[in-house]
């Protein structure tokens, strides 16, 4: 018994940078080309016909037209700068806590990096936990291990 058939093979023929529509960001990709192969016993001996070109994202592994490498997506230099200050607010968050930042402001250092106001809140009620302390002149709150506003001076 002779067991035949076609299978594709993928040739690389391309690679590269671009921005993938799914990531949403600038992303390695390869460009193939899927060739028909007749098969016997599963081994592609004789090509039958292309079927297609094709563009492979490296990051999520989804393929796009060629067209794809035509856009150049948003402009990235203001994006990045605001997602490192973001990343910045974020890791430095719970060390300025525990050095005396009131937990509004850094609320309002969160959000103003771009956080949703939601999301920050819920940040701060996790590093910050139950047991905050709150200044009796200007009202404002910090981590339990503060013993002096750093607005007022006052005593917690």
């Amino acid at each position: 018994m002779i067991i035949f058939g076609s299978s594709l093979r993928h040739k690389v023929l391309a690679e590269g940078e671009f921005f993938c529509p799914n990531c949403k960001t600038r992303r390695a990709y390869k460009h193939k080309r899927a060739s028909r192969f007749f098969s016997v016993y599963f081994i592609p001996v004789v090509p039958i016909g292309k079927a297609g070109e094709y563009v492979e994202c490296q990051g999520c592994g989804l393929k796009f037209e060629t067209a794809v490498l035509e856009i150049d997506g948003p402009a990235r230099a203001h994006i990045l700068q605001d997602e490192r200050e973001l990343a910045k607010q974020i890791n430095s968050l719970p060390e300025r806590l525990r050095a005396g930042t009131p937990i509004e402001y850094a609320l309002r250092d969160l959000t103003a990096a771009g956080l949703d106001v939601d999301v920050a809140q819920k940040m701060l009620d996790t590093y910050a936990g139950q047991n905050c302390k709150s200044c009796t002149t200007c009202g404002l709150t910090y981590v339990h291990n503060v013993d002096v506003c750093s607005e007022c001076g006052g005593s917690l």
